[in-house]
């Protein structure tokens, strides 16, 4: 919406990424939304998500370095348009340490191509395998926290930290905004009732999907046509 170029901002984001899912994770913690205790479910759930992301983002790395960035952006709209309709018509799996696995994998290759695509894949994906709503958003934002300082710190070795007179302002704005905006959400996730959140979350699933693709769908259909020219 800025115009801002990707170089600038993507570092900016996943810095402030970072922070505020740091920040966000002590105040679910003194909520009870997570329990973060050595041999707590939300602990081993963490850890699983976080090493799998990391697996998934050095996939997207290996086999997607030469996708185009608006079929990877549509790609994220299918992916969010879908899994926003299993929630909203209530599709449950039965839990396993596997599912988690997948999704986590599928979220980390999401978030290294795009940017985005791993907050709403990971809360919906433990929602729908019965996971606590609560301890379901606490952990994708710990999580999250983990593998956006593991792309910042990719992002930065590859194409370097620039512009400081610009980035580094902005960033402590956002950073700051963020964090105290952190116990707020924190305080909500805790009255969250289950049953209207996953409505409100599928909806929203949805209608950011649904704008994904009619943005860039006349886009990918031209490249299409290009493409089967040649």
């Amino acid at each position: 919406l800025l115009n801002l170029e990707a170089v600038l901002i993507v570092p900016i984001l996943l810095l402030t990424q970072m922070i505020i899912g740091f920040s966000s994770t002590i105040f679910h913690q003194r909520l009870k939304n997570i329990s973060l205790e050595k041999d707590s479910f939300d602990t081993k759930v963490t850890i699983v998500f976080t090493a799998s992301g990391v697996v998934g983002m050095v996939l997207a790395l290996i086999f997607a370095v030469n996708l185009s960035e608006i079929f990877i952006t549509f790609y994220i709209g299918l992916m969010l348009l879908f899994i926003g309709i299993l929630t909203l018509f209530k599709v449950k799996f039965k839990f396993s340490w596997s599912k988690l696995y997948v999704i986590s994998v599928i979220s980390g290759f999401n978030k290294a191509i795009s940017g985005g695509g791993y907050g709403p894949l990971v809360t919906l994906g433990q929602i729908m395998t019965g996971r606590d709503l609560r301890s379901s958003i606490a952990v994708t934002e710990f999580s999250e926290a983990f593998l956006s300082g593991l792309s910042f710190i990719f992002y930065c070795c590859f194409t370097g930290f620039i512009n400081y007179e610009f980035t580094i302002p902005l960033m402590i704005i956002l950073m700051l905004t963020g964090i105290i905006a952190t116990p707020i959400g924190a305080q909500f996730t805790r009255k969250m009732r289950r049953k209207h959140t996953k409505i409100i979350i599928g909806f929203l699933s949805i209608t950011l999907g649904l704008f994904t693709l009619i943005r860039y769908f006349p886009v990918v259909m031209e490249a299409y046509s290009i493409w089967l020219s040649n």
